[in-house]
């Protein structure tokens, strides 16, 4: 299921109207706040806004990974490895990178937990394409996501597998 988008229109007497489009991520709650100006109050931030400090550099890698995550969310639950990876492979380079780039430390934070889930997820599906194809690289490419997923969970029944069968593949 892909993630949901919405438009919105916030109306209220004597405010400039308020429109925003965004998407929901799957799994995720997610909060909205709109604050509503008056048109004075409109006219000066356009005004301060063109003067205003530059965005996080790495904010739109994040919004980048992020919906590569989502989309490539709905191929993996159908078993769509090889179309998945790419998407997967996208999300995994833009939130590093994300990482490595953005100032806001509370940012950081949560990149570095969905980074898990994103390097689990990526692991796995590495692991799926490799088998399928005997694709050794791709086996290799798993293998460090695969045991970084099992250091965070060592429960993770599907992670646990993998290795394991990626260990009697390669014959370790």
């Amino acid at each position: 299921m892909a993630p949901v988008e919405y438009d919105v229109l916030v109306q209220a007497a004597g405010f400039v109207n308020l429109k925003d489009h965004f998407k929901i991520p799957l799994g995720e709650l997610m909060r909205k706040e709109f604050t509503m100006l008056t048109p004075e109050e409109a006219r000066a931030a356009v005004a301060t806004t063109a003067s205003a400090a530059p965005v996080d550099p790495g904010a739109m890698l994040e919004d980048a990974g992020y919906t590569a995550f989502n989309e490539a969310t709905g191929l993996y639950n159908a078993k769509e490895w090889k179309k998945s990876e790419p998407l997967f492979e996208k999300a995994y380079i833009s939130l590093n990178e994300s990482l490595a780039k953005t100032k806001d430390e509370e940012a950081k934070v949560e990149i570095q937990e969905k980074l898990k889930t994103v390097s689990r997820v990526y692991g796995l599906v590495l692991y799926e394409v490799g088998q399928e194809d005997k694709a050794i690289a791709k086996l290799d490419q798993a293998k460090p996501l695969l045991e970084q997923a099992y250091e965070l969970n060592t429960k993770d029944m599907r992670v646990v597998e993998a290795l394991f069968n990626l260990a009697k593949t390669k014959g370790d």
